[in-house]
């Protein structure tokens, strides 16, 4: 399962990645909404975890 983590607060980001990763996900980290966008642009995610609270466009901006 591939997983886009939409967090920026880098150690929020760092424990989910380790804990998705441990249980075995290929997961990419965007700490902006404009780079969630752009990644999800380019790479199809199985899932978002998206935080609302996201500079650069807010969590229910970028999910739009």
């Amino acid at each position: 399962m591939r997983v886009l983590v939409a967090e920026d607060d880098v150690r929020m980001a760092a424990a989910l990645t380790r804990g998705l990763r441990g249980e075995g996900m290929a997961v990419d980290v965007a700490g902006t909404g404009a780079q969630t966008v752009a990644l999800a642009a380019i790479t199809e995610y199985d899932v978002v975890v998206l935080d609302v609270m996201l500079p650069g466009g807010d969590g229910f901006e970028t999910c739009r």
